[in-house]
């Protein structure tokens, strides 16, 4: 996962904080919890039922209520299209033979990597099919549940602290080998998986301040007014952490990449037409080809192969061997496309 797709994810994920902020403040006059509709359907009875002055509250709250029971039934209905289309995709990407399966570098920082995989995977899925960027997923997915499993949930501890400290210990579990581009990478599934995560976590914590809630909401039914601001109150503190976390928790991924030593090799940039090779053998298949200037990320190296990172023509990131010949640093490109031409021009016949 590139750092693009980090900032796409982030950026995502605050959109959808000010979007439940935008809602929170449409509803306020009504002080209706959209976290739980049945429960505040259940709270608007029981309070009409001993407060006739405030039954226009009470009716307009029915309404607000219905009308967000059917944005649920569509939003139901959206996320059963979704999980089909989900289905349908990898249906047919499990139905497309694969072809060319590039080999992985056999260094220590990979086999590490295949370890901890190999616990969360089949293991014959390690051995004989597993892509590089599956790895890093699967990696990561691994961290987190670890992370998760191992950090008890307190209801002393808020989601914000609680749901930060799943992402500092994740991070922490990845090897200190590993190179400064597939930690960045590694980060990024991390990173994702704890969105996930995330509404799980509040929606605990919320539960548990709920039930105490409810039970003074029944006992205090003449104080409605008070205890609807509550109730609003803790919403709006819900939206306001979540958005207070995906701060904090770009900030540690910027603070982790920094305090992090480099053990990048280079950047490179091809001088001709490159063909990458599934495995390190000048008769290897062909997964690719690079065009002149096109920039590689330098991962590891087999004597005069290296294992690169590029972008194919879909924006996609891919990973294979080339030979080390084909590239210049950065620096160095412009004069050797000059050193290439003046070699054409001599060629010539006068």
């Amino acid at each position: 996962m590139s750092e693009k797709m980090f900032s796409g994810i982030l950026g995502s994920a605050k959109e959808f904080a000010e979007m439940q902020k935008a809602l929170l403040k449409s509803i306020e006059p009504l002080g209706i919890n959209v976290l739980d509709i049945s429960r505040t359907t259940k709270m608007v009875e029981q309070i009409a039922k001993y407060l006739d002055a405030n039954s226009a509250i009470s009716t307009a709250a029915l309404q607000a209520i219905s009308q967000q029971e059917r944005l649920l039934s569509v939003f139901q209905s959206q996320e059963r299209n979704l999980a089909q289309i989900i289905n349908n995709s990898l249906n047919i990407s499990n139905n497309i033979p694969k072809l060319l399966s590039v080999s992985l570098p056999n260094t220590a920082w990979v086999n590490e990597l295949l370890k901890i995989a190999a616990i969360h995977i089949d293991s014959a899925t390690i051995i004989n099919s597993i892509s590089f960027p599956d790895l890093l997923s699967e990696t990561a997915a691994r961290f987190v549940s670890d992370a998760y499993s191992e950090l008890a949930v307190s209801p002393e501890v808020n989601a914000e602290t609680y749901t930060a400290e799943i992402f500092k210990k994740s991070i922490e579990k990845i090897p200190l080998s590993v190179p400064d581009s597939v930690r960045r990478n590694i980060i990024g599934w991390i990173f994702t998986f704890i969105l996930v995560l995330l509404p799980m976590i509040q929606n605990h914590h919320i539960q548990q301040g709920d039930a105490r809630f409810q039970e003074e909401l029944l006992s205090k039914t003449r104080q409605s007014n008070e205890l609807q601001e509550k109730l609003l109150s803790k919403t709006r503190q819900s939206a306001e952490q979540q958005e207070n976390l995906l701060e904090k928790l770009s900030t540690m991924i910027d603070e982790a990449q920094q305090t992090h030593t480099s053990r990048e090799t280079s950047i490179l940039l091809a001088k001709r037409t490159v063909r990458v090779r599934v495995n390190p053998n000048s008769k290897g298949g062909i997964a690719y080809t690079l065009n002149v200037g096109q920039v590689v990320y330098v991962i590891e190296e087999s004597g005069n192969w290296l294992f690169v990172k590029y972008t194919n023509a879909a924006e996609m990131e891919e990973y294979g061997w080339v030979t080390r010949s084909s590239f210049v640093l950065p620096q160095n490109f412009e004069a050797s496309i000059k050193s290439k031409q003046l070699k054409q021009m001599n060629q010539i016949p006068q």
